[in-house]
């Protein structure tokens, strides 16, 4: 294009697929309508053809604007909660049968990976074509940069306890695993759709919560005597 003038994304869609950006049909020759109602003729260039006009798909007759203020749709990443889930347990059993108070450490390691979810669900029926491959990988080079996503590094979380058994005492020490997960969404402030939501999942650095339980030891008696 030789003016300023900037392609809507679902236009773009078309010039790069040429299917139509909201039934997907391939291939199509849309008609352009101009906003005094009336056809473009066939091989009219775009740059002749007015800031409002509307590219019609002859499959499924639904229109969408040819060309739009932004080159994109604006993205805006806006957190919400963590929340947690249970996701494993370890388990140590100490049997101090002495007198003396029995000092012990445990070390519990997990392996994971900052891994993320981004849900496209609420946006199937939106217009905002969402298996469109270049709005797909905006959103996610967005969470990616943001939160230093490396789905292929492993990463490991250790936690150190120090655990005093007290003398005649046996205690069982309970690791419970907890996966995190930083919820939000993206907003999508569409100039032809408004305002619409893709939610996602960034998974955090997991924690481990220590829970001991004590009971008592019988003492053994020993009685003396002959044999």
């Amino acid at each position: 294009m030789s003016d300023s003038r900037k392609l809507s994304i679902r236009h773009e869609q078309f010039r790069s697929f040429l299917n139509c950006p909201i039934c997907e049909e391939f291939p199509i020759s849309p008609a352009f309508w101009g906003d005094d109602g009336k056809r473009y003729p066939q091989k009219t260039k775009l740059e002749d053809m007015s800031v409002q006009t509307l590219a019609e798909c002859p499959k499924c007759l639904q229109k969408w604007s040819v060309f739009d203020d932004v080159q994109q749709s604006e993205l805006k990443i806006v957190e919400t909660a963590i929340s947690e889930e249970v996701w494993d347990s370890q388990q140590e059993i100490v049997d101090n049968q002495s007198s003396a108070t029995l000092q012990s450490r445990y070390i519990f390691s997990k392996e994971w990976s900052k891994s993320y979810i981004l849900d496209y669900e609420e946006l199937q029926n939106t217009g905002l074509t969402i298996t469109f491959p270049i709005f797909k990988l905006n959103m996610q080079k967005m969470l990616k940069e943001k939160y230093s996503i490396s789905e292929t590094l492993k990463l490991t979380h250790t936690k150190e306890i120090s655990l005093e058994v007290p003398a005649w005492k046996k205690v069982h020490l309970f690791i419970r695993w907890k996966r995190r997960w930083q919820n939000g969404y993206i907003e999508i402030h569409d100039s032809q759709l408004g305002i619409k939501k893709a939610h996602y999942k960034i998974e955090l650095e997991p924690i481990a919560d220590k829970e001991v339980r004590e009971e008592e030891i019988k003492k053994r008696k020993f009685i003396l005597g002959q044999f």
